[in-house]
């Protein structure tokens, strides 16, 4: 098999895979949200937001570094990457329990100090997953990390509806999030080919340093950038001293992100793993690592731009519809989220062109550039604006941190421009055409008009994108024709 029927093969795999683990992620959060109330979901998220701060902090990215270096087959750089996630892990749990107490009363729910105390159980679990399942991912073999996603999260789905119905509360998430956590773990070691041991070995460990010490700074970034809103309008009452937004509205917003992200999420993942092993392989041929990063831009924008239309168009819809007439005043959160969410699969696509080649500090400093939609979120909310410009903000740092991306790879990597600039500039033309009709307010007078406008106008903007991009289309041609071939003689 060549690698492009490999590569093929792998991206539907991991794309039904990932689109699975995302939909029961997503489900289970769905029979939560039903049937708890919006404050407890807000508090739940909470839960959330803190162990992904420790976990953003401290990571060096090992699993990424794993599959992009040289020596990731080598029994001994897999153990020394096992060791110290185990010590990470370790070292997260210890700052939880130590700080419990500190981060429930900054959040003004003292009461909730045992939850988060009991949260760091999550952290020492999840430190001691085998990395056999990253290791797999270099010869594209997405099986074994796809068995053991999809597991876990289809035991946390099965749960969640007796928990939350038994528990009625916050704490059914935190439960829900250690079982699927436990379960991840001791999949990951039945799914391993080899055992699970530590080791150490100074050159290896010294060389996931260097390649995860910008991502550690990178960790900070990206806390601000996916959780920082929320953290926010969490703890703004203690930040301002005075009751800016309650809980329940926290609820209403992270049900929001839930949505959009559980989408891009699934996408991204499926992205990012596929193309980063087909660039890191022709990393040293130039001709035709600049043809597969073209190819990779391209895709990127071809899927944001129909997205981002639906979720301007419908997103408000579909969120009450999911999460029932509780929510009905998170609909308008839906087109600032939805939009950020889909642009940002273009940086996913640009950063992971970076990685290929070893540049960790490309996904830094473009999201130096995305972080400061933290500062004006922080400022809107200091002078007490609606929670939709908090939500707006995040649009706006995220087309700086393209901006950004885009300039380091043609620095760095001499990656020419124009090789964004075509997609980026029909795809974003897509999503204004839409914002314009939603501001009419046509979408939000019928479902059904709001969805016809959205795949009208999604079937006009890829028309172009096909029309305009003929290396892409004739790209696309040659993926579909063995599709069509094997279709052709089951008709016949």
């Amino acid at each position: 098999m060549t690698i492009k029927e490999k590569a093929i093969k792998g991206t539907f795999l991991l794309g039904a895979g990932r689109m699975t683990d995302r939909a029961l992620q997503f489900l289970r959060n769905i029979i939560v949200a039903r049937l708890v109330s919006p404050e407890d979901f807000g508090i739940a998220a909470l839960f959330v937001m803190t162990v992904s701060f420790l976990e953003m902090f401290s990571n060096l990215a090992v699993d990424t570094f794993l599959v992009q270096s040289p020596h990731g087959d080598k029994p001994r750089f897999q153990q020394t990457s096992q060791l110290m996630m185990a010590v990470r892990g370790s070292l997260i749990a210890l700052i939880l329990l130590l700080f419990a107490g500190p981060v429930a009363r900054l959040f003004d729910i003292p009461a909730a100090t045992w939850a988060f105390r009991l949260l760091a159980v999550v952290p020492l679990i999840r430190g001691l997953a085998h990395q056999d399942m990253s290791r797999a991912q270099r010869q594209l073999n997405f099986k074994p990390v796809l068995i053991t996603d999809v597991s876990s999260q289809f035991i946390s789905a099965l749960l969640a509806w007796p928990l939350a119905a038994w528990l009625g509360d916050y704490s059914a998430i935190l439960y829900l999030i250690i079982v699927q956590t436990l379960s991840r773990t001791v999949i990951s070691h039945f799914m391993a080919e080899r055992s699970y041991t530590w080791g150490w070995e100074p050159i290896h460990a010294r060389a996931m340093i260097s390649f995860g010490w910008p991502l550690l700074i990178n960790g900070i970034l990206l806390f601000l950038i996916m959780q920082g809103d929320r953290f926010v309008i969490g703890a703004a009452d203690n930040l301002f001293a005075r009751e800016t937004y309650s809980k329940a509205q926290l609820g209403f917003y992270s049900a929001a992100f839930v949505l959009a992200a559980a989408i891009t999420e699934g996408i991204s993942s499926v992205i990012s793993p596929v193309i980063l092993p087909l660039l890191a392989r022709a990393q040293d041929v130039q001709e035709q690592f600049q043809k597969r990063c073209r190819f990779c831009i391209h895709t990127a924008a071809f899927i944001l731009s129909p997205l981002g239309i639906i979720f301007i168009l419908v997103g408000g819809w579909f969120l009450v519809l999911v999460y029932g007439n509780k929510y009905l005043a998170a609909a308008p959160l839906m087109a600032w989220l939805g939009a950020t969410q889909s642009i940002h699969l273009f940086r996913v696509a640009s950063t992971t062109i970076a990685l290929s080649k070893g540049d960790s500090l490309n996904p830094t400093v473009c999201n130096i550039f995305r972080g400061l939609s933290f500062v004006l979120a922080f400022i809107f909310a200091a002078r007490g604006a609606d929670i939709v410009w908090i939500a707006a903000s995040g649009l706006l740092g995220e087309l700086l941190a393209i901006g950004a991306s885009i300039g380091m790879l043609r620095y760095r990597l001499a990656i020419p421009i124009q090789y964004f600039l075509k997609p980026l500039i029909l795809s974003l033309s897509g999503l204004i055409l839409a914002t314009l009709f939603w501001n009419t307010g046509l979408s939000q007078a019928s479902p059904v008009f709001a969805f016809l406008a959205a795949v009208a106008l999604s079937i006009v903007v890829a028309s172009l994108f096909l029309l305009f991009s003929t290396e892409f289309r004739k790209e696309i041609l040659i993926m579909i024709k063995p599709l069509l071939a094997r279709i052709k003689p089951e008709i016949n």
